[in-house]
């Protein structure tokens, strides 16, 4: 499928108020009242671009069941499948989102949760509709928790409808953002259909027991199959079914209703932020359908959250890096030119890219020059969850790390600095550094 990035997509906003008794998620709980807390909103929505067939409503029906249904190699029925979390909100401790997909015939959408092992709230979610390449229908489901969780809690919950119950899942809230300081992430990019090395990317991660994960697009091969998507969620096992990824969007989603499907974000789900500890993370996305939507929209984006940080460490998320000798793509001038001065004034400390298939680590920089450490932004590229590895390079002085094998980041925050290790999949450490704050 070629893309087009003069081409508009269209954008089918299919909002449902919450409590109305009508086809929008509700509670049967009078004690957990559904309120919007820092952009996260109770309302739904799945944007399509580019031709394909777009989400065809907004069902909630927690009776009627299907059928098994064939999505490439793997079959999905009534029952959940590809259970995963997700942050509907820039406050990361006090809501929460569950989605998982089944056969198109099934519309039950509810999900059973409480604190500890408990499940004595039950929530009606909704079910989108939508297509692919290959003109099939099929269903995702999402129930969005805002502002109903207690930071630092453990939850049970289960999701699906009467008689096809998932199994029983745990997460924990995250303290309060602003009231903690240490914690880990995990960081990696590019897995591109390679869904066995994928895994074994996730694997190694988790065994470094991360808060959560990001992962800065190309997740897919072709973003509109459907099929790949649900390679990439089984090749996670349950881990995010307990844990949340945040993704960005890459070149490879092509702005599909397939990849907006997958995932719960804030905002509108092409760019947002979240609040972690001492940490604001924005996650951008630098393939879009006009220029205007990175150099005004996201510019402006940039400027006003993290003009409104207050938080120690500031970091950005996209896929096309502003500074690469990779020579599989090189560096995205357009988004330098976008967004490095905004990323300067505004004293973003992180920036994690992919694109190119390859691991990089830039120098510090401000003003597209070398600076002292915790006076700049240090550039990185982790394009090596599996796709196809890029060779050749062409020295720049801004570069201060680079290796080409498939690999995986873990960042370890302290109150007053930050360790990046860098290691490839058989754990030997490719490269690590320490940056103040």
């Amino acid at each position: 499928m070629s893309v087009s990035r003069q081409g508009a997509p269209l954008l089918l906003a299919l909002a449902f108020a919450c409590n109305t008794g009508k086809d929008g998620a509700d509670d049967t709980d009078s004690d957990a009242p559904a309120v919007a807390v820092d952009q996260c909103s109770e309302s739904y929505s799945v944007p399509g671009a580019f031709g394909e067939t777009s989400t065809q409503g907004i069902q909630a029906d927690e009776a009627t069941f299907g059928s098994a249904q064939s999505v490439g190699s793997t079959s999905v029925g009534p029952d959940p499948s590809q259970v995963h979390l997700g942050w509907p909100g820039a406050n990361t401790s006090n809501s929460i989102s569950f989605v998982w997909n089944t056969d198109v015939g099934t519309l039950a959408s509810q999900v059973k949760w409480g604190e500890g092992s408990a499940l004595d709230h039950t929530s009606k979610g909704v079910s989108f509709s939508f297509g692919g390449k290959d003109g099939t229908d099929y269903r995702v489901h999402e129930l969005k928790l805002c502002g109903r969780l207690k930071p630092g809690t453990t939850y049970s919950y289960q999701v699906g409808g009467e008689g096809h119950w998932s199994d029983t899942f745990q997460f924990t809230t995250p303290a309060a953002p602003g009231t903690f300081d240490t914690f880990t992430v995990a960081i990696a990019g590019d897995s591109r259909g390679a869904y066995e090395t994928w895994g074994n990317v996730i694997a190694k991660m988790e065994s470094h027991d991360p808060d959560f994960y990001l992962f800065s697009g190309d997740m897919v091969d072709l973003g509109a199959n459907q099929a790949e998507w649900l390679a990439w969620w089984n090749a996670a096992g349950s881990t995010f079914a307990s844990k949340v990824i945040v993704p960005a969007h890459g070149n490879h989603e092509i702005l599909s209703s397939n990849y907006f499907a997958q995932f719960s974000l804030p905002n509108n789900e092409q760019w947002f932020t979240i609040d972690f500890g001492n940490a604001t993370v924005a996650s951008l996305n630098d393939t879009v359908a006009t220029a205007e939507d990175i150099t005004v929209a996201q510019a402006d984006f940039l400027t006003s959250k993290f003009g409104a940080s207050t938080a120690d460490w500031k970091i950005a998320m996209h896929h096309r890096t502003e500074y690469s000798i990779c020579d599989g793509h090189g560096s995205a001038e357009d988004v330098r030119d976008a967004w490095a001065p905004v990323f300067d004034a505004q004293h973003v400390d992180l920036v994690f890219a992919g694109h190119n298939h390859i691991y990089e680590r830039s120098k510090v920089i401000k003003a597209d020059a070398e600076v002292a450490a915790g006076e700049g932004t240090t550039y990185f590229v982790s394009g090596g969850a599996g796709a196809d590895l890029y060779t050749d390079t062409i020295p720049e002085w801004f570069n201060a790390q680079t290796a080409t094998v498939e690999h995986y980041m873990i960042a370890e925050f302290g109150p007053t600095s930050v360790t990046i290790t860098v290691r490839d999949l058989s754990d030997n450490v490719l490269d690590t550094v320490t940056l103040p704050r």
